[in-house]
């Protein structure tokens, strides 16, 4: 999935090296106004299409970043996996791009939304699924999403029932026995 890890040391040398304009990185939001590095400190996890990154997420690493996760700053967010699951019938809708992560590497085919809601014009990408289980963090807000997600497709959604001892699959995939917790979760849905 490349996934990498930004330093922060300078994205703008690394340009230079690569023979690359450091504009383009400014120009992309990787650097910000006072030349520090967006993602700086965080690991960066990107959605593929045909090989080629079209967004960013970095997730924190460091008890001062504010934010858990950043997106790429003026993009539109994507659905994360989106190319994996094209032709599957049964599809997982998770919110967060690690429980994606953690969902493929279980064999599942998963896409993230990214945050709590799934944007209108987002929905026509999973229009073949016939079988769509939502997993959702475990709290009140998740909850919450996993109804509205279930209203937006239907007769086909399947709400997963809410993790035991853990707020989200990734938080899940830490303890011993979470796959098979999992699965059984989506065997109840």
């Amino acid at each position: 999935h490349r996934i990498g890890f930004a330093t922060g040391d300078d994205l703008a040398k690394y340009f230079r090296f690569r023979g690359w304009d450091p504009e383009i990185a400014n120009d992309l939001g990787l650097i910000d106004v006072s030349k520090r590095e967006y993602f700086r400190q965080r690991i960066v996890i990107p959605e593929l299409r045909d090989g080629k990154a079209i967004y960013l997420v970095g997730r924190a690493t460091q008890v001062y970043q504010k934010a858990k996760y950043l997106g790429l700053p003026g993009a539109p967010k994507p659905l994360y996996g989106l190319e994996s699951v094209r032709g599957s019938t049964d599809v997982f809708i998770c919110e967060g791009p690690l429980d994606w992560l953690t969902l493929v590497q279980w064999g599942y085919p998963t896409v993230a939304i990214l945050g709590s809601h799934l944007k209108q014009e987002l929905e026509n990408e999973l229009a073949d699924a016939k079988t769509i289980y939502i997993v959702t963090d475990s709290d009140e807000p998740g909850r919450r999403s996993a109804k509205r997600l279930a209203e937006t497709f239907g007769n086909r959604a399947r709400i997963v029932p809410p993790l035991p001892k853990a707020k989200d699959v990734n938080e899940l995939a830490m303890c011993v026995d979470g796959r098979q917790v999992f699965a059984q979760l989506v065997q109840q849905a």
